[in-house]
Order: C-alpha cells, then sequence, then structure tokens
C-alpha cells in the first residue's frame, strides 16, 4: 500500500533545490496533520532522524532517492518527499529489499502473528 515516498526535512536533496526545511516544521507538519493525536516527542524523533535516514539510503544502499518537486505532497507545507525513479511503492520496497539482503538482513513475510508484546 506504500506511496513509495519517504518525508525528509532538510536533506541536501532539498537544499540543492533551494528549499529552506527542518525536523522543527516537519514536526509542526506531522502534529497538524494528525490534528495533534500523536505523540510529539515520536513525531519530533522521526523529522530528526528523517534527513540522515534518507542520505544514509542514497550513500550507503545506492537506493535511487530523488526529491518529488513537481507536487506538494497534502499535510505537508514544503516539498520534502523523496522517491525512487518511478515513485512507486513495489520499486522502493524493491530496493530496500535489494539493500536488506545485501546486507544479509533476513525478512520474514507471510507470517501469522499471534501475540504482540509492548
Amino acid at each position: 500500500m506504500s506511496t513509495g515516498l519517504i518525508p525528509g526535512a532538510n536533506t541536501r536533496l532539498q537544499r540543492e533545490a533551494g528549499i529552506t526545511d527542518s525536523p522543527e516544521i516537519f514536526a509542526n507538519d506531522i502534529m497538524k496533520k494528525t490534528k495533534g493525536e500523536t505523540d510529539p516527542n515520536i513525531a519530533t524523533c522521526l523529522a530528526r532522524e528523517s534527513s540522515k535516514t534518507i542520505e544514509w539510503l542514497i550513500d550507503e544502499y545506492q537506493i535511487p532517492l530523488s526529491l518529488v518537486d513537481s507536487f506538494l505532497y497534502p499535510g505537508h507545507s514544503l516539498k520534502r518527499m523523496h522517491g525512487t525513479p518511478n515513485r512507486t511503492g513495489s520499486e522502493l520496497m524493491g530496493a530496500l529489499c535489494r539493500a536488506a539482503e545485501k546486507s544479509e538482513i533476513d525478512i520474514l513475510t507471510n507470517a501469522l502473528v499471534t501475540d504482540l508484546f509492548q
């Protein structure tokens, strides 16, 4: 169900495009979009780590992400969505799965979950 896009605030791709963004602006957008019904600490943490994550995927695993500058994604005040060339969820998932395989990380799929522990 993925749209194939990953938000990232203050990435080098945004800066190269002349977009001034920050984790604080991103976290504020998250809080607005969720009408304040998300944990502000989690929103802030996600926003702070977002650019490092985007750049890590590009640099460490050669995931071909680029800034989506053709439209403003709903709920975001700035262009901060990053996607693979065809902008599809299946393309992004394929790239992420190949990166996991390359790193010898096992991914369990089609597993029946019977209990969750918090």
